[in-house]
């Protein structure tokens, strides 16, 4: 019978921070490598959300709501009237090969300001980017003057727009700019170069090189106040940041300390910065807003840190890696799910009490000590329960290069190597860990026409593996083509074929086995993904694939990237990473890609059961999720979802 839910979600263990664009007040709100930003003349913030692909308003009490929609915003500046100037970019059909700058009235309307193609740095003006290797410089900084005139930089060009949109070179600076500025009084401050080196331009063109300001060790960005005042964001020894003034002649003096790291989780500091009539100081930092007081007190203004990481502990004590957490559930609903990162697993009971499996160094061995603190794993990728409870893993172990397998010609091969060896382990209730099984079929790298025998193996993957209810073990064995399955009575034999995709077969398909379950008649599903550094070269890629007793694989649903529900064909999945299986047949999607979960019928039918709308974690009976990657049912009516550096149940 299949099962019923009732739509609420509940975060087990973890934390629900992180990107996305959600909408709401303080810490309920996400935002996704916010950039440039700005303050209105009401007050309010205009927030470039690059990641998103939107410009948030940022009300003074912390409310964030969605004004436009537009790719790749990067940064912003506001005119008199309250329009907004966005510059976005670079994209393009081809590559990265424009920039655009959008106007976004205060009524929402949007209509394209001027376009740029990204040109070599030149100054005989014909940037014409003939020679090889090319160097490409994309706009940098957006500011605007109290006639409404737009200024941006390429390379070491300053530009000016008029209010018509007309485009002239207002001059040109000694070095590349990092950032601007653009002051009440129509001077424009730049940053250049690679050291602490600022500029003045004023609104003839002429330019003038500031002393260096104060000692500057690493100069992030430049904002000015409401009095026109120049400020310095800079990343002092050990990563700490500060904020320097500096007068018009740029001598600068100590504003103030801003206790926040310069680089945390590769989301930088500083990429938006602007200060409020009252002086307080807003940052853009690890996909929040932070506000900084006269008195150097730092506090999260809107959105919600990640903490990810490998921390045990009860609830949201525990920390999970930000990568993909396969995941799977034994009979006395225990969670176990597998954490490459860390080269480990972890086990999470029904309180959210989380433990690991494993101690985290790098590794194949064997042990039977409590929650295998001395066992060790290596990539573990796939994970699975059986019918009797027992939790199996897919593995990496290597040995030296030995025989060549006699299917295999030795020009297919890096000699003198370690073998990369797929295992399967098994861990017992306590957390002893055994290796039960040791494939000689190998496993593919991305170039996908190469056999890798290789210790740089950050690329490989251990095979996909599933179970069925009698407790029988199902692995797919994408280096050789096949899925053979190991009874529980021990014995062996191939049931079914995986789709062979990689250059040279002539299919102009290429994607990623990342998941496989069994139904009750013995027919496998299998589900791909496609690498984003090869989606260009696909066609029919995000799909699941049906593969019946005696049968060759079919698509089942899904195939072109994209999200719509429907039958068949006419779903669409975008990076689909996890699948399960209920009692009645039905498969669960985590279709990471969408951020959410499809729910698939016997007959194909493809429905969203949480998601399709905005990205973030949020729980409740209005569900969203950021990045879904591993799920698993558990009867009678339990989904448990693993998202970057959380689990939840759905119910």
């Amino acid at each position: 019978m299949a099962p019923v839910f009732k739509g609420e979600l509940r975060l087990v263990a973890g934390d629900l921070g992180g990107p996305g664009n959600l909408d709401g007040v303080g810490a309920d709100a996400r935002l996704d490598a916010p950039g440039g930003m700005a303050f209105n003349a009401a007050g309010d913030l205009h927030v470039a959300d690059t990641g998103s692909g939107l410009i948030r308003k940022v009300t003074p009490n912390g409310a964030v709501t969605t004004l436009a929609k537009l790719p790749l915003p990067v940064d912003l500046a506001i005119d008199a009237s309250g329009s907004t100037f966005v510059l976005s970019g670079p994209f393009g059909k081809y590559g990265e090969t424009e920039m655009v700058i959008i106007k976004v009235t205060a009524d929402g309307k949007q209509e394209q300001f001027a376009e740029f193609p990204l040109l070599r740095d030149r100054m005989d003006t014909s940037h014409d980017c003939a020679n090889s290797p090319c160097e490409f410089f994309p706009l940098v900084g957006i500011g605007i003057d109290p006639a409404g005139n737009v200024y941006t930089t390429q390379g070491r060009r300053v530009i000016k727009l008029s209010t018509a949109g007309q485009i002239s070179t207002l001059g040109v600076l000694p070095k590349v700019a990092k950032s601007i500025v653009v002051a009440r009084s129509g001077s424009l401050y730049a940053h250049i170069g690679d050291a602490n080196e600022i500029v003045r331009m004023d609104a003839a063109g002429k330019v003038v090189q500031l002393p260096d300001i104060l000692d500057a060790h690493t100069i992030i960005r430049l904002v000015l106040d409401q009095n026109d005042d120049l400020f310095v964001l800079d990343q002092v020894a050990g990563g700490a940041s500060r904020l320097l003034k500096a007068d018009p002649n740029g001598t600068a003096t100590h504003a103030r300390d801003i206790a926040l790291q310069a680089n945390v989780e590769g989301h930088t500091l500083g990429k938006g910065l602007a200060i409020d009539k009252d002086s307080n100081v807003f940052l853009t930092w690890n996909n929040t807003l932070q506000k900084c007081d006269q008195h150097s007190r730092v506090s999260t203004f809107a959105g919600m840190q990640a903490s990810y990481g490998h921390q045990d502990g009860i609830g949201t004590s525990a920390a999970f890696s930000s990568q993909d957490l396969p995941v799977a559930v034994d009979g006395n609903g225990t969670i176990w799910i597998a954490e490459p990162e860390s080269y480990s697993l972890r086990k999470v009971s029904q309180n959210g009490q989380t433990l690991t499996i494993g101690n985290k160094v790098r590794g194949s061995s064997n042990g039977t000590s409590p929650i295998g603190a001395d066992a060790s794993f290596f990539a573990p990728k796939s994970i699975a329960v059986g019918g009797t409870g027992k939790v199996y893993v897919s593995d990496l172990k290597y040995r030296d290069a030995g025989p060549f397998p006699s299917s295999i010609s030795a020009n297919d091969v890096y000699t003198g190597k370690p073998v990369p060896l797929t295992t399967i382990r098994n861990v017992s209730a306590s957390g002893g860990v055994s290796t039960v099984l040791e494939s000689t079929g190998m496993t593919w790298g991305l170039d996908m026409h190469n056999l890798v025998w290789s210790n740089e193996s950050l690329n490989l993957a251990p095979y996909v593996i599933a179970s069925d209810n009698a407790g029988n073990i199902y692995v797919a064995e994408t280096g050789w083509g096949s899925i053979r399955k190991y009874s529980a009575g021990g014995g062996e034999s191939i049931v079914g074929s995986v789709s062979r995709e990689w250059y040279g077969t002539g299919q102009a398909v290429f994607s990623t086995l990342t998941a496989m379950v069994v139904d009750a008649n013995e027919n496998i599903y299998l589900l791909y993904d496609t690498p984003e550094e090869v989606s260009y070269l696909t066609t029919e890629t995000h799909r699941i694939e049906k593969v019946s007793p005696g049968k060759m694989p079919v698509i089942f649903a899904g195939g072109k990237t994209g999200y719509a529900d429907g039958k068949g064909a006419e779903a669409k999945f975008n990076r689909p990473r996890g699948m399960t299986i209920d009692d009645a047949g039905n498969l669960y999607v985590a279709d990471m890609g969408n951020h959410s979960i499809r729910k698939v019928t016997p007959d194909a039918t493809v429905t969203t059961l949480i998601g399709g709308g905005p990205k973030g974690k949020r729980t409740g009976m209005n569900p969203s999720l950021e990045n879904p990657t591993g799920i698993a049912y558990s009867a009678p009516g339990t989904l448990v979802i693993t998202t970057p550096g959380a689990v939840f149940t759905y119910q």
